[in-house]
C-alpha cells in the first residue's frame, strides 16, 4: 500500500510537472552524475537513453552562445556563494531553438565544499516570447508618440505629469518635480474650471481649444481617461497646434468680409457711375440736341416764310452746337474706354492720359520713365495697366496732392514692372481701410484686385509726409492667354472707371 501511494505521488507530480513545463534535476557533483526528471527530457526534446547524464551533456544542449554564461553562472554559485537563477536557450534535436529558466540550490559537506546541486528548469519560451512582443510594442508605441507633432502627456490627480512626449519638452520644457499648470500656464496654482479635472470627475472626454499664454500658439485639447499600471486614474491629453489654420480661417474670414465689402462698394460705385454718365448725357448732349432740334425747327419756319437770311445765320449757330454735342460724347467715350487704347496701344494711351492729368490739374508734373516696346506688353495686360495708372493718378493728383509725380514701366528679363510715385502728403498704408473717403479705399482695393486678379503682385507704401510709392508686377514669360482669366478681365476693362 505504501510502494502504491508512493507510485501515485510520483504520476501527481509527473503530470504536474508536464503540466507547467517545470522539471527537476540533481547533480551528484562528486561524480559528475546528473538525474533527471521526465519533464526535463520532455523539455530538451530528448529520450533518457539518448542522453550521457553528466554536466557536460547537458553543457551540449545549451545554445553554443549561452555556454559560457551558464558556466560562468555555475562557477559563481558553488565557489562565489551566489544563488544560482538564470535564463538561458536551449538547443533540441530537430534544431528548435527554447528558452528556460533554471534555478537551484548547493548541498555542502562540513568542510563546505559543494558536493551536490538540485534544482528546477522551466520552459519559459511562451512567456518570454511574450514578453518580448510586448517590449517591441512597447517601444513602437513610445517612438510613436515621441515622433507625434503634437504634444501628449499623462497627469495625475495631484497635478504632477507622470509621463510626457519629446515634442512637449521642446515646446514646455522637462516637468520633473513640476506640476501640470507650472509647465504649461506658469501658474503658481492650479487652472480655474480645469477641463482635465472635469475627465477624473466625470469620466468622460473632453475636447476644446487652448490658447498658450505665452508664445500665443493655439491647440485642439483631447483629454481622455486613463489608467496607469498599478490602475489609478490618469488622463490622457493631447495637443495639436492648430496656430497655422486657425490663422487662415481668420485670414479667410477677413477676405470674405473684404470681398462682400468690395462687391456692394463696386455695385455702389457701378450706380454711382451710371448716375453720372446719364447726367452727363442729359445735361450735356441731351440739351444740345435739344437745342439743336429747336433751332432746326426755327431754321424749317423761316424756311417757309422765305427769310433766307436768318435761315443762314440759325444754321450757322447749329455748328459749334454740334461741336459740342462731339465733344461731349468724346469725353464720355474715353472716360468708358479711351479708343486710343485699341488704336495705338498701351505706350500711346499712357503718354495721353499723362497729358489729360496734367491739362486737368494744373499743379501737377508728370514724369515718364517708358523702357518697354509696345510687344512686350501682353494684350491682356494692357487694360489692367492703364486702369492701375489711371487710378493711382487720379489718387496722387486729388488726395496725395502732389505736384510731382514719377511713372515707370520696364521689364527685367520676364518680368513687367509699373511703378507710380508721387511727393504727396502721403498716408499709413497699414490704415489704408479707414481712410475717410471711401471712393479711395475702392480705389487702392480695385487695384491690388486687378493686378492679382491679373496674375501679378501689388503692393503699396506710404509714410505721411513723404509720399506714396504704389508698385504692381507680372511675370510675362510664356504668357498664357485662358480663357477665363480673359472673360474676367474683359469684365474689369468693362467697368466703369473706380
Amino acid at each position: 500500500r505504501t510502494e502504491r501511494r508512493l507510485r501515485r505521488s510520483e504520476a501527481r507530480l509527473a503530470e504536474a510537472q508536464r503540466i507547467a513545463h517545470l522539471g527537476n534535476w540533481d547533480w551528484d557533483i562528486v561524480n559528475n552524475d546528473l538525474c533527471w526528471s521526465d519533464e526535463v527530457y520532455r523539455i530538451f526534446g530528448i529520450k533518457p537513453q539518448e542522453f550521457e547524464a553528466t554536466y557536460e551533456a547537458f553543457l551540449d544542449h545549451v545554445h553554443p552562445d549561452d555556454r559560457d554564461l551558464v558556466d560562468n553562472a555555475v562557477d559563481e554559485s558553488l565557489f562565489g556563494n551566489t544563488q544560482y537563477s538564470i535564463d538561458h536557450r536551449i538547443i533540441l534535436p530537430d534544431g528548435t531553438e527554447r528558452i528556460v529558466h533554471e534555478q537551484a540550490g548547493i548541498i555542502f559537506d562540513t568542510s563546505r565544499k559543494p558536493i551536490r546541486m538540485a534544482g528546477t528548469v522551466q520552459d519559459i519560451t511562451e512567456s518570454k516570447r511574450g514578453e518580448e512582443a510586448l517590449t517591441a510594442e512597447r517601444y513602437r508605441l513610445f517612438s510613436l508618440l515621441e515622433e507625434l507633432p503634437g504634444f501628449v502627456y499623462l497627469q495625475a490627480p495631484d497635478y504632477s505629469i507622470r509621463f510626457c512626449n519629446r515634442y512637449f519638452r521642446e515646446q514646455f520644457g522637462k516637468p520633473e518635480g513640476k506640476q501640470c499648470y507650472e509647465v504649461l500656464g506658469r501658474r503658481k496654482e492650479p487652472c480655474k474650471n480645469c477641463r482635465a479635472f472635469q475627465v477624473f470627475e466625470t469620466g468622460m472626454p473632453q475636447q476644446w481649444e487652448w490658447l498658450e499664454p505665452h508664445k500665443k500658439r493655439t491647440y485642439q485639447i483631447y483629454d481622455y481617461p486613463f489608467n496607469d499600471v498599478d490602475g489609478s486614474p490618469l488622463v490622457l491629453e493631447l495637443g495639436v497646434d492648430i496656430t497655422e489654420r486657425k490663422r487662415a480661417e481668420e485670414a479667410l474670414q477677413k477676405s470674405e468680409t473684404e470681398l462682400r465689402r468690395l462687391s456692394s462698394q463696386l455695385l455702389t460705385a457701378q450706380e454711382e457711375e451710371r448716375k453720372r454718365i446719364a447726367l452727363e448725357l442729359h445735361d450735356g448732349i441731351g440739351q444740345t440736341l435739344s437745342a439743336i432740334k429747336f433751332k432746326v425747327e426755327t431754321v424749317l419756319r423761316e424756311m417757309d416764310q422765305g427769310n433766307s437770311d436768318e435761315v443762314s445765320k440759325s444754321l450757322e449757330h447749329l455748328v459749334p452746337m454740334i461741336q459740342e454735342a462731339i465733344e461731349e460724347t468724346r469725353i464720355i467715350s474715353a472716360n468708358l474706354r479711351p479708343s486710343i487704347l485699341d488704336d495705338l496701344g498701351i505706350l500711346a494711351t499712357i503718354s495721353w492720359l499723362c497729358r489729360e492729368v496734367e491739362s486737368i490739374y494744373s499743379s501737377i508734373h508728370i514724369e515718364n520713365e517708358i523702357e518697354i516696346n509696345e510687344k512686350d506688353v501682353p494684350d491682356s495686360l494692357k487694360t489692367v495697366i492703364y486702369r492701375i495708372l489711371r487710378e493711382a493718378l487720379n489718387n496722387s493728383a486729388k488726395y496725395s496732392r502732389a505736384n510731382l509725380v514719377c511713372l515707370s514701366l520696364k521689364r527685367e528679363g520676364p518680368n513687367l514692372f509699373l511703378t507710380v510715385k508721387d511727393n504727396g502728403m502721403g498716408f499709413n498704408a497699414e490704415d489704408a481701410t479707414f481712410l475717410e473717403s471711401s471712393k479711395r479705399r475702392l480705389g487702392l482695393t480695385s487695384m491690388k484686385e486687378r493686378t492679382e486678379l491679373s496674375g501679378g503682385a501689388f503692393s503699396i507704401t506710404s509714410q505721411r509726409g513723404a509720399g506714396t510709392t504704389v508698385r504692381a508686377s507680372w511675370s510675362v514669360k510664356g504668357e498664357s492667354k485662358k480663357k477665363t482669366l480673359y472673360r474676367k478681365l474683359k469684365y474689369l476693362s468693362q467697368s466703369s472707371s473706380l
